[in-house]
């Protein structure tokens, strides 16, 4: 009976940690996405302009973000797969594993 007990506890413990985000972890996807402008910008003016970041799971968009600045992106993800793209370009294909952290660098392939 004591083991009975134990095992309902501890399978609702484990139940309430998967509700409350205590599943797997995720990983991070973070890099820099590329302005896709024209020659003979300063750097203040590539600075100023926005980047969009989106990140898509069977083409749906899960994540995205606008950069300034050093147009530096960073997403926490659950583990899968997933593409990552700009506006400046290709979309890139990634695998996010637990705890891993990916660098993906979205390349202007505009010009």
């Amino acid at each position: 009976m004591a083991r009975l007990v134990r095992c309902v506890l501890l399978g609702t413990v484990g139940a309430v940690l998967a509700a409350c985000g205590g599943g797997p972890p995720g990983g991070t996807v973070t890099g820099h996405a590329a302005v896709c402008l024209g020659p003979h910008r300063t750097q203040a003016q590539i600075a100023a302009i926005p980047v969009r970041v989106e990140v898509t799971q069977h083409s749906r968009p899960v994540a995205s973000a606008t950069v300034r600045g050093s147009h530096i992106y960073r997403f926490r993800l659950a583990p899968g797969r997933y593409a990552v793209s700009s506006g400046a370009g290709r979309s890139v294909p990634v695998v996010v594993r637990p705890g891993a952290v990916l660098r993906v660098d979205l390349a202007d392939f505009c010009r």
